[in-house]
């Protein structure tokens, strides 16, 4: 995982939140 790229951690868990709907 990457400290700096708090945005992308977001949307990867945003995607995993709407794949798992």
């Amino acid at each position: 995982m990457n400290g700096g790229d708090i945005t992308g951690d977001c949307v990867l868990e945003f995607k995993l939140d709407v794949l798992s709907n």
